[in-house]
């Protein structure tokens, strides 16, 4: 017995490893190999669901998860991740319990509270979601993410636009040289007609992070400012990203 733990403990490791490395290939391998040796064994189950869902396979992710669950209680990352995946899946009134009972703990992370945050979003509890944003801030107030999500939220709950501007800008203003707090902040700008500043906001966003955008509307406001100053090399590689968003019918949509 001693000898079966030990070697899934080391198997564990090597799993956590691959999975560093990104190498999905060897990590369900292995993982395949600690099942076989345990059936109960809770970790190489919580690990299946972590690979499954940072693979957007998000039904085995929650059957990985719950088998888990069923031998030893979850972490924080793979309720997080449980939750996040159910509500991709349409299952809002589980995935909305569960992101209720993470943020009304102490022991959270600013970072796994920012994912509580992005799925109470998800399910449509934007108030909790900014309650979550502030929380994270309460433990990590140069934390540059936190302000900018805290900013879009806010302007999904209906904050006047000059509210989520500052909570961007401050996000900026940490994080200067981030895309995607430029282009937030630029689309933002756009809608308050504030074209000028939108404009100086991304008017040096490089091609590759041009490219990187997985927002249709962002896209298209982009493009309606690159159109307005003429700069054809950022036009084009915007119009072939949206383009590309289209075609493959997964343009997120903000």
């Amino acid at each position: 017995m001693f000898a079966a733990t030990e070697t899934s403990a080391l198997l564990h490791k090597s799993a956590e490893r691959a999975i560093g490395r990104q190498d999905l290939g060897a990590v369900k391998r292995i993982l395949k190999r600690c099942v076989h040796l345990d059936r109960t064994d809770a970790r190489a189950w919580e690990l299946y669901g972590h690979v499954h869902y940072d693979g957007g396979n998000f039904p085995l992710a929650v059957a990985a998860f719950e088998r888990a669950a069923q031998f030893t209680p979850l972490g924080s990352s793979a309720r997080i991740a449980l939750a996040l995946s159910r509500a991709r899946l349409g299952q809002i009134k589980e995935a909305e319990c569960l992101l209720t009972d993470l943020l009304c703990e102490d022991e959270l992370t600013s970072e796994e509270l920012l994912r509580v945050a992005m799925g109470l979003n998800a399910v449509e509890q934007v108030s909790q979601a900014i309650d979550a944003c502030r929380k994270a801030l309460r433990q990590d107030p140069d934390c540059a993410q936190a302000y900018f999500d805290l900013g879009y939220y806010s302007d999904r709950a209906g904050f006047p636009l000059a509210t989520a501007e500052r909570l961007m800008r401050r996000a900026l203003k940490v994080d200067p040289v981030n895309p995607r707090y430029r282009i937030g902040l630029a689309c933002l700008l756009v809608r308050n007609e504030g074209l000028d500043e939108a404009w100086r906001v991304i008017r040096d966003l490089g091609l590759t992070d041009i490219s990187s955008v997985a927002c249709a509307c962002c896209l298209e406001k982009l493009l309606a400012l690159y159109r307005r100053a003429d700069d054809q090399r950022r036009l084009i590689v915007c119009h072939q990203r949206l383009v590309e968003l289209r075609l493959r019918g997964c343009g997120f949509e903000c």
